[in-house]
């Protein structure tokens, strides 16, 4: 942190460094003054106008966030930065789906990694698989080096599947793609964790009777994994690995404490990991309507099982409230999705 306020310093008008810099800052008011500062003397910076849309969204101001995506539109239509910066609106805040399905097929940019994740993901929770099932195909027999833009696409599809959700030709289809077994191994050990289940994901890495440094060296900090791992582990008693990776998660947890956790579902899990007294309350949680989860998309559909919320998920009042939310959004948008009944026990 103090070398990137050192750089931005002496380069202050320097867009990665402007970028960079702001990210590291802890305070969420002082990354908003900072990149007002940067709209001023760099208005061509679309990274920090499409990120300062985002802390205005998290810092409920929505008026100003639409302004600036307006302005966005003007100077930079097509860009990427626009597309994600859109996205964050219509999908996370607003959770407007036919909107974020319009911004998608209206968008002519660049079709980066950014795209394609939105893309597929929001076809399936739309609940038009057959069009994700088909992009997926055709970017991964171009593109065989993807298959990573498709992680989140690809285990909503297997839990659809799980659930028979899928027509036959949908599960030929959907087991056709073209990926490696490795990446076919990660997304079931993934799904696993998302059941409240670890066992799958301990042997891949080979972590059973690990010690916390072994822990580190073994996983990747960089996915989400290791995290919802140490977070099953930390409620069955062992809370070693939760304790390794403090340092990991601290400025994620002080993000989630200065928004009340409006920047989204998953600051509940990582206040459960991090600290021992941290249920949250359900009802207050759900008033606030957090940001759905603009990169780990269609998460909150696993709200009732899955240790990203096991902050919220063990409160007495959450299932209903759960139900709830996810029948009037996921449910609403693919009734594949919704919930019937309240059948899911709590964390084993």
């Amino acid at each position: 942190m103090t070398l990137y306020q050192m750089a931005y310093e002496q380069s202050p008008n320097d867009p990665l460094i402007q970028n960079v810099s702001t990210l590291s800052l802890d305070d969420y008011q002082d990354m908003i003054k900072r990149r007002e500062q940067i709209l001023r003397t760099n208005p061509q910076s679309q990274i920090n106008v499409a990120n300062l849309v985002f802390l205005y969204l998290v810092a409920e101001q929505p008026q100003r966030a639409e302004q600036l995506l307006s302005t966005m539109n003007t100077n930079f239509k097509e860009s990427s930065a626009t597309f994600i910066a859109s996205f964050y609106y219509y999908y996370a805040y607003k959770q407007d789906i036919k909107k974020t399905l319009e911004l998608i097929n209206t968008y002519r940019g660049e079709p980066n990694a950014e795209y394609r994740r939105v893309k597929s993901s929001i076809n399936i929770l739309s609940g038009n698989i057959n069009v994700a099932l088909a992009y997926m195909s055709d970017e991964l027999n171009q593109l065989p080096d993807t298959s990573e833009d498709f992680f989140n696409a690809y285990l909503l599809l297997l839990d659809l599947e799980t659930k028979g959700k899928l027509t036959e030709k949908q599960q030929v289809h959907y087991r056709q793609l073209p990926v490696s077994e490795e990446f076919e191994n990660r997304v079931q050990a993934s799904y696993k964790l998302e059941q409240g289940d670890e066992t799958l994901y301990e042997k891949q890495q080979q972590l059973a009777g690990a010690t916390s440094a072994e822990f580190s060296q073994h996983v990747d900090l960089y996915k989400s994994e290791p995290y919802s791992y140490a977070t099953i582990k930390k409620f069955n008693g062992d809370d070693r690995y939760a304790r390794e990776l403090g340092s990991a998660i601290e400025p994620a947890v002080s993000a989630c404490q200065q928004t009340q956790s409006k920047a989204g579902w998953f600051c509940a899990g990582l206040l459960y990991l991090a600290k021992n007294d941290s249920k949250i309350n359900p009802k207050s949680m759900f008033n606030r309507q957090p940001l759905l989860d603009y990169d780990s998309i269609g998460s909150e559909t696993f709200l009732l099982t899955s240790p990203r919320f096991y902050g919220l998920n063990q409160h007495p009042d959450f299932k209903p409230l759960a139900t709830s939310f996810i029948n009037s959004t996921f449910g609403k948008w693919n009734p594949d999705l919704a919930i019937d009944e309240i059948t899911v026990s709590n964390p084993q």
